[in-house]
């Protein structure tokens, strides 16, 4: 299954992390929990690539958020009303 973990990892260009590479395992017939996948992986020191950069947070009008991953005020609980005196 090592071998195969590792064809799968190579051919996609380091990018699969556990989960894809567990998808392509089930179509080669291996019957294995992610879990598993995920641990020969890092036995292996396979670790998959994030793609770009995050996305940034923005309110409704598509402005920046205040501050490095804050959401703007009013945007963490939609559709619930301010809390007054308490």
């Amino acid at each position: 299954m090592a071998e195969d973990i590792e064809e799968i990892f190579n051919g996609s260009g380091g990018t699969y992390g556990s989960p894809k590479v567990f998808v392509e395992l089930g179509r080669r017939g291996w019957r294995v929990s992610v879990d598993t996948v995920a641990k020969v992986m890092a036995e292996l020191g396979l670790a998959g690539r994030k793609e770009g950069p995050p996305t940034p947070v923005t309110d409704q009008a598509g402005q920046a958020a205040r501050g490095p991953g804050l959401r703007p005020p009013g945007l963490h609980r939609r559709g619930a009303r301010p809390r007054l005196g308490r």
